[in-house]
């Protein structure tokens, strides 16, 4: 319900009460008013609390998600990001994501890119020897990719290493300025992207033979 709708009822039954006895109408006009505004107050305060119930949920829920993925990350590692695992074939991610948008080779093995005309956010699978050995999600705002361990895109460097410092290894620099910090489980590690100072990159890398390719935001 919004505030506008509880104006009209409590107004209208205002009105009701005040036509049910005209005598001393003033007087009874008084404690109508005393007893709207103080409804309306209740209302208002109902519809805040509620909200601010919600938003209190969503904040645990997050950070309830977040130390179960932290502490993966301790021991199993994370093997799954957007849907897609460390170790799938060509055939099962294209049967998730559909076709990528740009097919790209290298030395290392193919990437494949999906990314929207003109938008700035993108996702990406890296293959080694036909399986999935990385995986990327870049953009600007936090909504662009789903968090990781707590991290979430625009976070700075410091609530990185607040969050997840103690599991992350020494920081690895492109020649374009970006730069990279891994950690975690042999089995699958965290890769966060940095750039001037703010995550631009998150996503999963697998074993500790697999190096850091960090094409996808080119």
């Amino acid at each position: 319900m919004s505030v506008g709708t509880a104006i009209l009822i409590v107004g209208v039954l205002a009105l009701i009460v005040w036509q049910i006895d005209k005598r001393g109408a003033w007087r009874k006009a008084g404690k109508v008013i005393l007893w709207c505004i103080l409804t309306l107050a209740l209302i208002v305060g109902a519809i805040g609390g509620y909200v601010y119930f919600d938003d209190w949920q969503a904040q645990r829920k997050e950070a309830e998600a977040a130390k179960i993925e932290l502490d993966a990350l301790r021991s199993a590692g994370l093997t799954e990001y957007f849907g897609i695992e460390i170790g799938m074939t060509e055939s099962e991610v294209r049967y998730v994501l559909g076709n990528p948008k740009i097919h790209d080779t290298s030395p290392d093995g193919a990437v494949w890119k999906y990314k929207e005309e003109y938008a700035d956010d993108f996702r990406a699978v890296f293959f080694l020897d036909g399986h999935v050995d990385q995986l990327q999600c870049g953009g600007t705002y936090r909504f662009d990719c789903p968090s990781l361990a707590g991290i979430t895109i625009g976070d700075s460097e410091a609530e990185v290493m607040q969050r997840v410092g103690s599991v992350l290894g020494e920081p690895n620099l492109l020649d374009d300025g970006r730069k990279f910090v891994t950690g975690g489980s042999t089995k699958g590690r965290l890769l966060i992207g940095l750039s001037r100072g703010r995550v631009s990159i998150l996503g999963v890398i697998g074993t500790t033979k697999a190096k850091v390719r960090g094409t996808a935001g080119n």
